[in-house]
């Protein structure tokens, strides 16, 4: 009988004693500790920074015995020490009774201990709880797990009162640590963003930012070996239910679910989405299902990103490990939030290259920014299987119809008037389709606006703007990038743009 999958399990006793798949992270765990008094260290939701918090939680514990089997159980004493969980998803941060909530979420830890504390507010609280906790027991580890949601479940200047107060709140806590000092063994901080304008951790100036430190890749997300080594029962019964062999089970999970990537070199899969696919044995976008932040889509389309830039995008480091929660960038929060991961990277110029991690983030995302454009769900759902339907039934008639439709559903004050706006526009309604999409590639003869691969079938798309060419003449260069595609079955499409009127206005195929 297969040991249970651990899908939606953050605890890791609660794991253990499941008797679920656990892929041992304890050595990474322990190096990161060994890496200072202070830390902090962010990762995209669903990637197990809750799991990891749980198991030093259990280590701190004493709970020897959760760890039989794992690397940890012989390379630490186990000594016992006082724990403080904050864990901020525990926590309502939208009744508008957030202090009153954090504080509750504080006395619950100190009846579970046998301790009364003050509850005149979060820092007293806080203050009052490392203090009793190290005169029974020692020094104090704190964990706080998801810092940021009170602040991110705010982002948006409609928000600005809430986040402020939200804000402060945690100033007043997070303050009082450096005084806490001789009380703490060690203090572990987990988000998804580092907003580093907020001051929230300035009187922490000795804290250390581990998340883009080499050492420390592979805490989060799973390895192709540790996959290997941990399912492969799992990755047997995939390949026999849906009929494809071993080699092709890695291309397509690769494909889907591998590409995050914290130095340019190392990768991993998500664990949420993984663990969701080898129950479900389809490949769909399961991670991204779990909920976009509503703020990340306003920000880029405020901002005009355009999706045919998120395949390849240059930024600075410190871009990517800081924002400022109230002018926040969208590339900055796509990379924290796991939306864009690091392709390669350039350490000379502390420059890195960005682009979307895999299939799952790349179709979902593109989805949602279509359904933010349109403001429709079900149009979306429809648009996807009919563009699908226009091309692999090749009818043409129904394909630019639907692009058609498409284009005209979007209000006139958020349409800019731009030829790269509807490329885009196109581009995102032909991958939203499923089927393999790519742009702006670049050949020895030029380069290619779309093209859209499935098996041996071959779509090659020129877009032209009204009045600077034909549909014809579209089509012909289109034509001239067929060679590379050998002997496949090859369309090709000459597109014209209407950007006055936001329609395409002439089209050829052949």
């Amino acid at each position: 009988m297969l040991r249970p999958l651990p899908d939606g399990i953050q605890d890791f006793e609660d794991l253990r004693n499941r008797n679920c798949v656990y892929v041992d992270k304890t050595q990474h765990i322990f190096n990161l500790i060994n890496g200072g008094k202070y830390l902090f260290f962010a990762r995209p939701r669903r990637f197990g920074k809750s799991l990891m918090l749980t198991t030093l939680k259990a280590a701190f514990e004493g709970k020897k015995v959760l760890f039989e089997g794992l690397w940890l159980h012989e390379n630490y004493d186990f000594a016992i020490k006082p724990v403080i969980h904050i864990n901020f998803n525990q926590i309502d941060t939208k009744d508008g009774r957030f202090k009153e909530n954090f504080v509750r979420h504080l006395e619950k830890q100190a009846i579970l201990a046998g301790i009364e504390i003050e509850t005149s507010s979060p820092a007293n609280s806080f203050q009052s709880l490392v203090e009793q906790l190290h005169a029974r027991g020692g020094p104090v580890s704190l964990l706080v797990d998801e810092y940021d949601k009170p602040i991110t479940d705010y982002i948006g200047e409609e928000f600005k009162a809430q986040r402020d107060d939200h804000i402060r709140v945690l100033r007043s806590v997070y303050s009082s640590i450096k005084g806490l000092d001789l009380f703490l063994h060690s203090v572990v901080i987990t988000g998804v963003s580092k907003f580093g304008k907020l001051s929230i951790f300035s009187d922490l100036n000795n804290i250390y930012d581990a998340s883009m430190n080499r050492q420390h890749t592979l805490l989060c997300g799973y390895t192709k070996e540790e996959i290997e080594f941990n399912f492969p029962e799992y990755i047997q019964e995939v390949c026999t239910e849906m009929e494809i062999t071993l080699e092709r089970f890695w291309e397509l999970t690769k494909f889907w679910y591998n590409g995050y990537s914290w130095d340019g070199i190392n990768r991993v899969y998500c664990p949420y989405s993984f663990l969701i696919f080898l129950k479900r044995k389809e490949y769909l976008s399961f991670w991204y299902e779990t909920g976009t932040p509503t703020f990340l889509i306003q920000l880029i389309r405020e901002q005009q990103v355009s999706v045919l830039d998120m395949e390849y995008l240059e930024a600075e480091g410190s871009i990517l490990s800081s924002s400022d929660v109230n002018a926040p960038g969208s590339i900055g929060l796509m990379f924290q939030t796991g939306y864009l991961t690091i392709k390669a990277r350039e350490p000379e110029f502390d420059n890195y290259i960005l682009g979307f991690p895999n299939e799952e983030v790349r179709l979902a995302f593109t989805k949602n920014i279509l359904q933010d454009y349109i403001g429709i769900p079900e149009f979306v759902n429809g648009l996807s299987h009919r563009i699908r339907r226009g091309l692999l039934k090749q009818d043409w008639n129904l394909l630019i119809s639907e692009m058609n439709r498409t284009f005209s559903s979007i209000p006139y004050e958020i349409f800019p008037r731009e030829e790269r706006y509807m490329h885009s526009l196109a581009h995102m309604m032909l991958m939203s389709s499923g089927l393999f999409t790519q742009s702006q590639l670049q050949t020895s003869v030029g380069r290619m606006d779309t093209v859209v691969t499935y098996k041996d079938l071959v779509f090659l798309f020129e877009f032209k703007v009204k009045g600077q060419g034909s549909a014809e003449e579209a089509l012909e260069q289109a034509k001239s990038y067929t060679e590379q595609y050998g002997d496949k079955q090859i369309t090709c499409f000459g597109i014209i743009f209407d950007v006055k009127n936001k329609c395409i206005s002439d089209w050829a195929v052949e």
